[in-house]
């Protein structure tokens, strides 16, 4: 019986380990839904915004080290989006990985990745440029107004 309740727990935790997660709870994540038929194909779409119509997304994935995975996100019109596994260093998807419009697939090398439909400028990022530009002789941080 121990045996028997040994190997239920380890394929229940292989289970749990084994889901794929999206979420886009960090600066300037956006994802609205997930959908998915099986294991391997999901569909994402977007929150959409006056602005930009919903095309923008960045999102996380996790659960994904070794296995392949194809995304859909009909919301949008991105061709070959961004990847990245610490989320600051990121890549364009090949035409292989994308070979059409809304759509990408890849066997990922990392338990958790980065998506987006271009390279994240958020204002995090901003502020910390603004701290390098600073540090030049020739350059001077001002305010030249207020909205």
């Amino acid at each position: 019986m121990k045996i028997f309740t040994f190997i239920l727990l380890l394929a229940l935790q292989a289970a749990i380990s084994a889901q794929i997660k999206f979420d886009a709870n960090f600066e300037s994540g956006n994802i609205n839904s997930v959908a998915t038929m099986d294991s391997v194909n999901y569909t994402v779409t977007t929150n959409s915004t006056d602005d930009i119509g919903g095309r923008w997304f960045y999102f996380r994935i996790s659960g994904v080290k070794n296995r392949h995975i194809s995304v859909s996100i009909p919301t949008t019109d991105v061709n070959r989006p961004f990847y990245s596994y610490d989320n600051k260093e990121f890549y364009r998807f090949t035409m292989f990985e994308s070979p059409r419009q809304n759509y990408f697939e890849k066997t990922f090398e990392q338990d958790t990745v980065y998506v987006s439909y271009y390279i994240p400028y958020n204002y995090s990022y901003l502020q910390q440029r603004i701290k390098e530009w600073e540090k030049h002789s020739d350059v001077k941080v001002d305010t030249i107004g207020f909205t």
